[in-house]
């Protein structure tokens, strides 16, 4: 999903909870994806609160959660570090 900002044709980005590099045959992901709120600079940081279903007979092992910009590029294609994720 791809969300547009009301006059601004700027991609939003996103967060997912996946296992696996994107792209690789591992690759697993949680239907959905959070939209940032805002645009988010370099440097600066947000708090929030997500919410994932995991895929059914999803292991709870190696889930990650990874920035996505839209249509562009996975952030951890980009050689920076996603953030695993203990599933309690």
């Amino acid at each position: 999903m791809v969300s547009k900002r009301e006059n601004d044709s700027r991609v939003t980005g996103t967060f997912s909870l996946r296992q696996g590099k994107p792209g690789s045959k591992t690759f697993l992901e949680c239907r959905e994806r959070i939209l940032l709120p805002e645009a988010l600079n370099p440097g600066k940081a947000v708090q929030l609160q997500l919410f994932f279903a995991l895929p059914q007979d999803a292991t709870l092992e190696h889930w990650e959660l990874d920035a996505v910009s839209e249509s562009a590029f996975w952030f951890s294609d980009r050689e920076i570090k996603s953030c695993p994720v203990p599933c309690l």
